[in-house]
């Protein structure tokens, strides 16, 4: 009787796991179908990048505060940080993410990267998913008219996937359920022209219809005129290179040196007085990667010091 009872058992438990397996290759390829573009990689890569500390200052600033701290439905709800290249305004967008990921309040957290080498991928559709995949794939049931789109998907020959007006509705339908909703799209001048134009459509009707959101925006300068059309009462922000920033890389690096013993104590210290106070823009990017950055200091390709023991600039 015993073995009876635990062959029952041992069943049942077979059948739970099948039955959970099966679920979650379902939820799998439901979340597939909305997009595959798949922002949370990015994400985690530039969160083992970062250094602690650097960019912080973008949370002392009057305007993210007051974005952050205005009534729902306020015109401050969007605002937008604009800088050239290499400046570091993706480290900042991860940073804004984790603030309020990690914030313990009640938070809705979803991002886009927009980069240029994955520019077919991001189209209007896709993105749009995108952001749906993240808002529902955390939860643990997946909302009925969304499963539904899906089976009527798969049913069409060869399988159909949604359309941009359909997933737009099922977006706004799942974020007017949240309490607060912060969402952050990062790179926008990356994005092909069409595509952020049926992007940013959707952002501004998201906006007008659910007081409950807040857009951070970056990109490039040359397209703040084109993102003022959409949400003419955005604020903005300026990101240039910060030489806090500048020294806690440079002394980040010069700790990590594998090969000490190839640079003085007086160069070190010349590095870190001299080297904030030449800081380029494009320089910021160079040092936000860890591999590029070993290329500044050692071999000393870009510097080195002269017989008088000060530093020459080879660029």
């Amino acid at each position: 009787m015993a073995y009876t009872s635990n062959t029952h058992s041992f069943n049942i438990n077979s059948f739970n796991t099948v039955v959970n397996a099966t679920v979650e290759h379902e939820k799998a390829q439901l979340l597939e179908w909305l997009s595959p573009l798949e922002p949370r990689q990015r994400h985690k890569h530039l969160r083992e990048s970062r250094l602690d500390g650097v960019g912080q200052w973008i949370f002392r600033t009057r305007e993210l505060q007051r974005w952050n701290t205005v009534e729902d439905g306020s015109a401050h709800s969007v605002l937008f940080c604009h800088g050239d290249p290499g400046v570091g305004k993706t480290h900042l967008s991860s940073l804004v993410i984790d603030h309020f990921q990690d914030s313990g309040q009640d938070i809705t957290v979803t991002a886009l990267y927009c980069d240029y080498l994955d520019k077919k991928e991001q189209t209007t559709l896709n993105m749009i998913g995108a952001i749906l995949k993240q808002v529902v794939g955390g939860d643990g049931n997946i909302p009925e008219d969304i499963r539904k789109a899906f089976d009527v998907g798969k049913r069409h020959w060869g399988g159909v996937g949604p359309q941009t007006s359909e997933l737009l509705k099922m977006l706004k339908a799942v974020l007017a359920q949240r309490q607060r909703v912060v969402i952050c799209v990062d790179g926008l001048d990356e994005c092909l022209p069409d595509h952020r134009t049926g992007l940013l459509k959707a952002l501004r009707e998201i906006i007008r219809e659910l007081p409950n959101v807040r857009l951070f925006l970056t990109a490039r300068p040359f397209i703040l005129d084109e993102i003022k059309r959409y949400f003419s009462d955005m604020d903005t922000i300026l990101v240039t290179p910060s030489k806090d920033d500048v020294k806690i890389l440079l002394k980040t690096k010069l700790e990590e040196d594998t090969e000490p013993d190839n640079m003085d104590d007086i160069l070190r210290e010349q590095i870190m007085e001299t080297i904030p106070e030449k800081v380029s823009e494009i320089f910021l990017l160079v040092c936000l990667s860890t591999a590029l950055f070993v290329e500044f200091y050692f071999p000393f390709t870009l510097f080195r010091s002269d017989d008088n023991g000060s530093i020459q600039f080879l660029y």
